[in-house]
């Protein structure tokens, strides 16, 4: 398929406004005001990007597993698995993911990046790892909402597992076995200076 039809036909392109009108909200709304870096330290990336992305985990997870769940009952109501094998499975599966993974991105990179030239900071390894784990999470949040699509009525899967993820990466701070807390992938706290 172009990556024309591609983009076209994907709820991932139709789900960027929304997205982008999140991050708006979020940044100008409520992270532009209410943060304020701590007096008298110098300046710290990983505080500015542990900060903006406290509120991104829970919603950009939400977002990917969603979005995958769909794209897997789409497939599945298309009957592309019904087809001969013209190409790998896992290629079709990466195909139609590869828009949801980008958006997961940007809610992801958008706010990081705009902290960061709000702040005048510039990004280091340690603020770059919790970029990076993010990343990385989201793009298992695809592959787990892809699977739980492929099984589940479509209708029913995306909904449902949206807000399942987003309840449990949100509200994961406030787990008391503490090794639930570090199951979520919601890094739970700012970084002041020093901590990583």
């Amino acid at each position: 398929m172009k990556l024309g039809t591609r983009l076209r036909v994907s709820s991932a392109t139709w789900a960027v406004p929304v997205c982008l009108g999140l991050i708006y909200l979020y940044f100008f709304k409520s992270f532009k005001e209410d943060f304020k870096p701590p007096t008298g330290q110098p300046e710290y990336a990983p505080y500015v990007v542990s900060s903006v992305l406290l509120s991104f985990y829970a919603v950009s997870y939400a977002v990917a597993s969603g979005l995958s769940a769909w794209e897997a009952g789409r497939l599945k109501r298309d009957q592309v698995w019904k087809l001969s094998p013209v190409r790998f499975r896992y290629r079709i599966a990466l195909e139609s993911l590869l828009p949801v993974v980008a958006v997961a991105w940007i809610l992801i990179l958008v706010p990081v990046c705009m902290a960061l030239v709000q702040e005048g900071t510039a990004p280091d390894a340690g603020s770059l790892v919790l970029v990076l784990m993010a990343l990385v999470i989201s793009l298992a949040h695809c592959a787990i909402g892809f699977c739980v699509g492929t099984v589940t009525p479509p209708r029913l899967a995306p909904p449902i597992l949206s807000v399942a993820v987003f309840y449990a990466v949100s509200a994961a701070w406030s787990y008391e076995p503490f090794w639930l807390r570090h199951l979520s992938g919601h890094y739970a706290t700012d970084l002041l200076f020093g901590e990583l």
